[in-house]
Protein backbone atom coordinates (compact mmCIF):
# COMPACT_ATOMS: atom_id res chain seq x y z
CA UNK A 1 0.00 0.00 0.00
CA UNK A 2 1.18 3.01 -0.95
CA UNK A 3 0.61 6.25 1.72
CA UNK A 4 -0.72 8.29 -1.39
CA UNK A 5 -3.49 7.68 -4.21
CA UNK A 6 -1.77 8.31 -7.40
CA UNK A 7 -4.69 9.46 -10.19
CA UNK A 8 -4.55 8.71 -13.54
CA UNK A 9 -5.03 12.05 -15.63
CA UNK A 10 -8.33 12.33 -17.95
CA UNK A 11 -6.77 11.51 -21.69
CA UNK A 12 -3.64 9.63 -20.26
CA UNK A 13 -2.68 6.81 -22.33
CA UNK A 14 -1.97 3.73 -20.00
CA UNK A 15 1.71 3.45 -21.89
CA UNK A 16 2.87 6.88 -20.33
CA UNK A 17 4.49 6.72 -17.53
CA UNK A 18 5.34 9.81 -16.15
CA UNK A 19 4.76 13.43 -17.11
CA UNK A 20 4.16 16.87 -15.69
CA UNK A 21 1.65 19.50 -16.24
CA UNK A 22 2.28 22.75 -15.76
CA UNK A 23 5.23 21.81 -13.27
CA UNK A 24 3.14 19.39 -11.02
CA UNK A 25 4.35 15.60 -11.14
CA UNK A 26 2.18 13.18 -10.91
CA UNK A 27 3.03 9.46 -10.65
CA UNK A 28 1.14 6.97 -12.92
CA UNK A 29 0.42 3.71 -10.91
CA UNK A 30 3.23 1.73 -13.20
CA UNK A 31 5.52 4.50 -11.71
CA UNK A 32 5.36 4.27 -8.01
CA UNK A 33 8.40 2.73 -6.64
CA UNK A 34 10.25 4.32 -9.83
CA UNK A 35 13.51 6.61 -9.05
CA UNK A 36 12.79 10.23 -10.69
CA UNK A 37 15.64 11.69 -13.27
CA UNK A 38 16.21 15.26 -12.13
CA UNK A 39 17.98 15.92 -15.30
CA UNK A 40 15.01 14.87 -17.25
CA UNK A 41 12.82 16.47 -14.78
CA UNK A 42 14.11 20.05 -14.94
CA UNK A 43 15.38 19.86 -18.27
CA UNK A 44 19.06 20.21 -16.87
CA UNK A 45 21.55 19.38 -14.91
CA UNK A 46 21.98 21.91 -11.87
CA UNK A 47 22.16 21.16 -8.04
CA UNK A 48 19.35 19.72 -6.53
CA UNK A 49 17.50 21.58 -3.05
CA UNK A 50 14.44 19.92 -1.97
CA UNK A 51 11.96 21.48 0.19
CA UNK A 52 9.86 18.96 2.35
CA UNK A 53 6.45 19.80 3.06
CA UNK A 54 6.27 22.94 0.94
CA UNK A 55 3.21 23.99 2.31
CA UNK A 56 2.38 26.91 -0.08
CA UNK A 57 5.56 26.97 -1.57
CA UNK A 58 6.54 30.50 -0.48
CA UNK A 59 9.73 29.46 0.20
CA UNK A 60 10.37 27.13 -1.93
CA UNK A 61 9.94 30.22 -4.61
CA UNK A 62 11.16 32.62 -3.12
CA UNK A 63 14.77 30.49 -2.88
CA UNK A 64 14.21 29.32 -6.24
CA UNK A 65 14.37 33.18 -7.36
CA UNK A 66 17.53 33.80 -5.50
CA UNK A 67 19.26 31.06 -6.92
CA UNK A 68 18.35 30.81 -10.43
CA UNK A 69 21.43 28.22 -11.03
CA UNK A 70 19.68 25.36 -8.92
CA UNK A 71 16.44 23.22 -9.26
CA UNK A 72 14.25 23.11 -6.28
CA UNK A 73 11.63 20.35 -5.59
CA UNK A 74 9.10 20.92 -3.12
CA UNK A 75 7.47 18.07 -1.86
CA UNK A 76 3.73 18.26 -0.59
CA UNK A 77 1.10 15.13 0.47
CA UNK A 78 -1.94 17.69 0.04
CA UNK A 79 -3.77 18.47 -3.45
CA UNK A 80 -4.45 22.22 -2.64
CA UNK A 81 -1.61 22.82 -1.11
CA UNK A 82 0.37 21.63 -4.50
CA UNK A 83 -2.17 23.57 -6.46
CA UNK A 84 -1.04 26.47 -4.67
CA UNK A 85 2.64 25.98 -5.29
CA UNK A 86 1.98 25.34 -8.62
CA UNK A 87 0.40 28.88 -9.18
CA UNK A 88 3.21 30.46 -7.48
CA UNK A 89 5.75 29.00 -9.44
CA UNK A 90 4.15 29.02 -12.90
CA UNK A 91 6.88 32.08 -13.97
CA UNK A 92 9.78 30.22 -12.07
CA UNK A 93 11.82 28.05 -14.45
CA UNK A 94 13.29 26.02 -11.26
CA UNK A 95 11.11 25.04 -9.82
CA UNK A 96 9.40 21.71 -9.46
CA UNK A 97 6.85 20.12 -7.48
CA UNK A 98 6.20 16.33 -6.17
CA UNK A 99 2.69 15.35 -4.40
CA UNK A 100 3.53 12.90 -2.12
CA UNK A 101 4.72 11.72 1.53
CA UNK A 102 7.80 13.14 2.14
CA UNK A 103 9.25 9.89 3.72
CA UNK A 104 7.92 8.22 0.39
CA UNK A 105 9.63 10.39 -1.59
CA UNK A 106 12.59 11.00 -0.07
CA UNK A 107 13.23 6.37 0.67
CA UNK A 108 11.72 5.86 -2.78
CA UNK A 109 11.69 8.67 -5.21
CA UNK A 110 15.21 10.67 -4.90
CA UNK A 111 17.94 9.04 -6.64
CA UNK A 112 20.87 8.24 -4.61
CA UNK A 113 23.17 10.90 -3.53
CA UNK A 114 21.63 13.52 -5.55
CA UNK A 115 20.01 16.14 -3.13
CA UNK A 116 22.54 19.09 -2.17
CA UNK A 117 20.66 20.40 0.99
CA UNK A 118 16.75 19.57 2.51
CA UNK A 119 14.77 22.50 4.44
CA UNK A 120 12.10 20.78 6.62
CA UNK A 121 10.73 23.92 7.76
CA UNK A 122 8.12 23.99 10.76
CA UNK A 123 7.00 20.35 10.32
CA UNK A 124 3.76 19.10 12.37
CA UNK A 125 5.03 18.63 15.71
CA UNK A 126 1.71 16.34 17.17
CA UNK A 127 2.06 18.00 20.38
CA UNK A 128 -0.32 15.41 22.12
CA UNK A 129 2.00 12.54 23.51
CA UNK A 130 -0.60 10.04 21.81
CA UNK A 131 0.55 11.46 18.38
CA UNK A 132 4.31 11.80 18.85
CA UNK A 133 4.67 8.61 16.83
CA UNK A 134 3.64 10.49 13.55
CA UNK A 135 6.11 12.86 13.41
CA UNK A 136 8.36 13.09 10.60
CA UNK A 137 11.94 13.30 12.74
CA UNK A 138 13.05 9.60 13.08
CA UNK A 139 16.19 7.41 12.63
CA UNK A 140 14.17 5.84 8.93
CA UNK A 141 13.64 9.47 8.10
CA UNK A 142 17.31 10.17 9.26
CA UNK A 143 18.57 7.43 6.91
CA UNK A 144 16.49 8.24 4.02
CA UNK A 145 17.53 11.97 3.90
CA UNK A 146 21.35 10.28 4.24
CA UNK A 147 20.79 8.22 1.24
CA UNK A 148 19.95 10.93 -1.03
CA UNK A 149 22.11 13.65 -0.12
CA UNK A 150 25.51 14.36 -1.85
CA UNK A 151 28.54 13.69 -0.06
CA UNK A 152 28.60 16.95 1.99
CA UNK A 153 24.81 17.59 1.85
CA UNK A 154 22.98 19.69 4.35
CA UNK A 155 19.59 18.97 6.54
CA UNK A 156 18.08 22.19 7.44
CA UNK A 157 15.73 21.91 10.20
CA UNK A 158 13.45 24.38 12.08
CA UNK A 159 11.42 24.18 14.68
CA UNK A 160 9.22 26.83 17.01
CA UNK A 161 8.40 23.30 19.34
CA UNK A 162 10.93 22.94 22.43
CA UNK A 163 9.43 19.32 22.32
CA UNK A 164 10.11 18.78 18.87
CA UNK A 165 14.05 20.58 18.84
CA UNK A 166 14.31 18.22 21.73
CA UNK A 167 13.74 15.14 19.85
CA UNK A 168 15.95 16.89 16.65
CA UNK A 169 18.84 16.95 19.05
CA UNK A 170 17.96 13.29 20.17
CA UNK A 171 18.95 12.07 17.17
CA UNK A 172 22.47 13.55 16.96
CA UNK A 173 24.42 13.31 15.84
CA UNK A 174 23.25 12.54 12.04
CA UNK A 175 24.29 9.86 10.09
CA UNK A 176 27.88 10.50 8.60
CA UNK A 177 26.56 11.46 5.19
CA UNK A 178 24.58 14.31 6.85
CA UNK A 179 27.62 17.08 7.20
CA UNK A 180 25.32 19.02 9.40
CA UNK A 181 21.66 19.15 10.86
CA UNK A 182 20.86 22.88 11.29
CA UNK A 183 18.20 23.26 14.00
CA UNK A 184 16.42 26.71 15.14
CA UNK A 185 14.33 26.67 18.40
Amino acid sequence: MFPFRPRILPGVEASVRCRHFSRVIELLPELQVARLDVAELFGRSAPLHVDLGCGDGSFLCEMAQQFPKRNFLGIERLTKRVEKVRRKAEKIENVRVLRADTLFAVRYLLPESSVETFYLLFPDPWPKRRHQFRRIFTRDFLDAIAAALEQHGVLRVATDQLDYFQQVERHQPCPPAISSCATVA
